[in-house]
């Protein structure tokens, strides 16, 4: 059976050769507005001509597959979809090594997620039809989903006969999202569209039933299961300067280096998963020596290893808060008794969440605000100004803007600012008194290359003038 539809793209282009301040200044953090804008689509037209081979083909190797059907050309429509590779006995094969048919979106996305991403193929071969791939892949637990699109997701939508599968390549400002795609227009050739999500077929709440089982609309964030390791800081051996480590979640570690030289550290194992986001923070003692923490997304259950120090914990303590994978967890020490405090943020609707240590949390949630919503922004919280309050902020992947509100109140609207030129959905945000000695340094991670960046340098001025970097275990 050859499965029909209607995408990783090329990898990312933006490197951080060269991190520069552009800006101090305060500003608001810009919010997925309801603004129409003007739909546009760059199609391989070249591809649709007669004769003509070879264009701008995204380097999808099967791009000029000829139809096996009458007149055999390698343009324009072919009845059901049925291109194919000649099999040498006057035949033709017409699905891609994962079981997808030449030429249609399920076969391009498949290869891109193979091709660029390394995703491993189990995740992704057996979806079925486009508009079953959501469901598929939630029902298998094979990858996290959400209804939040974000950079580098594949975006399902149960439309039309078939559906269709695109692969988010930006989300702009203005509401719209850009996808890149095979088989639009069923001319088995790929195109880049922005538009809104609804104009894209990604209606919310979109579904189709079959027989019994119903299929829903969807985005697929094999990201999350690519970027295995993911950054975290807290003081570790109790000496005042923040440490870095990463939790790795193919293999349950969390790896930790000691600061400021970074040369030195220790491991400990945990669980792990994709459904699993680590968290480090003082939260039983209060004397300066981070515990470890896990919060599994698929039942919500917060894990807190405590009662020694890194690595050799000899407690475990547990709760149960947000369900699912819309959930962001974060750390800092929010009203200033020296206990760390839970923040969880909700990226669908941009709310946040914070209880307050020491255990036991009551996840009564007693301080809530709505900031941002979205997937694209990332939450990291440290003493930006010194006050020895955990301010709160987001990272914004699509832009590379840190932005943050000071605690502990909290207000609504953004009291600090750095533009980096870290743009992409592989630059994971962290913060910590690293360097200055008083107020927090910032940083990203590249988990492409696996170097780490600092910017620090201005006090409490919040310029950061200087940067250093330190290279560390890509994915």
């Amino acid at each position: 059976m050859s499965y029909r539809g209607r995408t990783k793209r090329s990898p990312l282009t933006t490197t951080l050769a060269a991190l520069a301040l552009v800006s101090s200044t305060l500003f608001s953090i810009e919010v997925l507005s309801a603004i129409p804008a003007s739909a546009t689509t760059t199609e391989n037209t070249a591809c649709n001509k007669p004769g003509i081979s070879t264009c701008d083909t995204f380097n999808y190797p099967w791009y000029n597959a000829p139809c096996s059907y009458f007149p055999y050309s390698p343009q324009g429509l072919c009845a059901g979809w049925n291109w194919g590779e000649p099999n040498g006995s006057g035949g033709y094969n017409l699905n891609d090594q994962w079981g997808y048919g030449y030429r249609n979106c399920v076969s391009y996305i498949a290869w891109q997620l193979a091709a660029y991403n390394d995703v491993p193929s189990a995740d992704f071969t057996g979806l079925d039809d486009a508009y079953q791939w959501y469901t598929t892949a939630q029902n298998k637990g094979l990858v996290p989903t959400s209804t939040t699109p974000q950079v580098d997701s594949v975006a399902v939508s149960t439309q039309g006969s078939d559906g269709h599968v695109m692969f988010v390549t930006a989300i702009n400002p203005n509401n719209t999202l850009t996808v890149q795609e095979y088989n639009f227009d069923n001319e088995g050739d790929g195109d880049i569209r922005t538009d809104t999500p609804t104009n894209l077929g990604m209606v919310a709440g979109g579904s189709k039933t079959v027989g019994t089982t119903t299929y829903y609309s969807g985005y697929i964030d094999y990201q999350n299961l690519i970027y295995h390791y993911h950054i975290l800081n807290s003081d570790f051996n109790g000496d005042s300067v923040s440490d870095l480590a990463l939790y790795d979640n193919t293999g349950g570690a969390f790896h930790v280096v000691y600061g400021s030289s970074f040369n030195t550290g220790d491991a400990e194992q945990f669980a792990y998963g994709p459904n699993y986001q680590g968290f480090v923070g003082d939260f039983f003692d209060g004397v300066g020596h981070a515990d470890l923490g896990l919060f599994d997304q698929s039942i919500g259950q917060v894990t807190i290893l405590y009662g020694g120090t890194f690595p050799n914990y000899t407690h475990q303590w547990q709760f149960t808060w947000g369900i699912g994978s819309q959930y962001q967890i974060f750390t800092g020490d929010f009203n200033g008794d020296g206990y760390t405090d839970l923040g969880l943020r909700d990226m669908t609707g941009g709310i946040i969440h914070i209880d307050y240590g020491p255990p036991p949390f009551t996840a009564i949630q007693p301080t809530s605000f709505t900031w941002a919503a979205g997937s694209n922004y990332i939450p990291f919280s440290a003493d930006m100004n010194g006050d020895r309050y955990a301010d709160i902020g987001l990272f914004n992947q699509a832009t590379g803007n840190f932005a943050w509100v000071y605690g502990p109140n909290f207000p609504l609207s953004p009291q600090g600012a750095f533009q980096s030129v870290a743009v992409g959905q592989n630059y994971q945000p962290f913060a910590g008194d690293f360097y200055d000695g008083n107020c927090a340094d910032l940083g990203v991670r590249d988990a492409d290359i696996g170097m780490i960046y600092f910017f620090y340098g201005g006090g409490c001025s919040q310029t950061y003038p200087q940067q250093k970097e330190h290279q560390w275990a890509a994915d």
